[in-house]
């Protein structure tokens, strides 16, 4: 199988061929480039069911083969974690470089969406329960704190977790909400950084569909808001630069909205920036979860990373909190 000699290039037998390439940028999965081809193995401390998630990406592949010009790299071969994909030459970027850019990436995820509503939501398994359950992941974060089993809880973390789990209210009421919404066929995972684009940046491909799944349309809208919209990277330690761009917020928005204008529904509409809040709450606090647990679930390259992307990203989430009129007004402009 193609993972055999794989591995061994990989732990320094002699062959002729190139040694693989590592793609670095990715938070669960590892990723090489090899003899023209990308190789990934499957991360299954986080996917637990490996079988499940090949079988979805086969189906989601052949129905966008059948139905869209939306292009995802061919899965052309697995065998347990390891995968062999079509590779596709690109550029990626891990943030928008204009708001033209930021239009097109949420103008793409739109379309990646439309492309399954007419797909039965029973075709594709859930990859990981309850990903996007605030009240799931509130309960890890209080489990966390408990156990404490790396010994990482601190006066100052304890504090910030404390301020954090006084929003478990309104983050049930806006579930309770959201839930009145109709389930779609969605990404889950809407950085920029999962975007192909060619030569003259536009998109290409939509890559990472390990999370695609059952789900709701703001789940995607949010994590576009979240990872595109500020000046500030992901782990941001200055967190004065966590500020929302009107501008970037406005051409995603005008971007998604142009993709899903003749679908969406009111009530979808109108759930697009609860949406937002949600999930970069929930992001926020699975952060702040990992860095007790001992960063166990997203890489990290420094310390305090993880705490570091809880503080950046749970700064985020009171700026939309504190200034929903505004943005809310903005998705009705549109």
């Amino acid at each position: 199988m193609f993972d055999n000699l794989f591995q061994q290039e990989k732990t320094g037998s002699k062959t002729n061929y190139p040694p693989p390439v590592e793609l670095k940028n990715g938070l669960i999965n590892d990723t090489w480039i090899y003899r023209g081809f990308l190789i990934q193995k499957i991360n299954q401390n986080i996917f637990k069911n490996v079988d499940v998630i090949n079988q979805n990406y086969y189906k989601l592949q052949n129905h966008l083969k059948r139905n869209s010009n939306i292009r995802i790299p061919k899965l052309l071969e697995e065998a347990g974690v390891w995968r062999r994909f079509e590779y596709i030459p690109s550029k990626t970027f891990l943030k928008p470089e204009n708001d033209n850019m930021a239009f097109k990436t949420a103008f793409s995820f739109g379309k990646f969406q439309e492309a399954f509503l007419d797909m039965p939501l029973n075709e594709i398994k859930e990859t990981i329960p309850d990903f996007h359950n605030a009240e799931s992941r509130i309960y890890q974060l209080e489990n966390a704190i408990t156990s404490n089993i790396k010994s990482r809880i601190t006066t100052k973390i304890q504090e910030k977790a404390n301020e954090a789990l006084k929003e478990k209210n309104l983050l049930g009421m806006l579930s309770k909400q959201m839930l009145n919404c109709e389930k779609r066929i969605v990404h889950y995972d809407t950085k920029i950084s999962n975007i192909l684009f060619d030569k003259n940046n536009n998109a290409k491909a939509i890559i990472d569909l390990d999370t695609t799944m059952p789900g709701f349309v703001f789940f995607d809208y949010g994590d576009m808001i979240r990872s595109m919209s500020t000046k500030g990277n992901e782990d941001e330690t200055k967190v004065d630069e966590i500020k929302v761009s009107t501008n970037m917020f406005q051409a995603i928005t005008e971007g998604y909205l142009s993709a899903v204008g003749d679908w969406i529904t009111p009530i979808e509409r109108s759930s697009l920036l609860k949406g937002a809040m949600y999930i970069v709450f929930e992001n926020s606090i699975r952060f702040l979860t990992d860095h007790i647990n001992g960063d166990v679930y997203f890489k990290v390259s420094r310390k305090n990373q993880n705490l570091d992307r809880f503080i950046a990203q749970y700064k985020l989430y009171k700026e939309l909190k504190e200034n929903f009129e505004k943005y809310q007004k903005i998705i009705f402009s549109i």
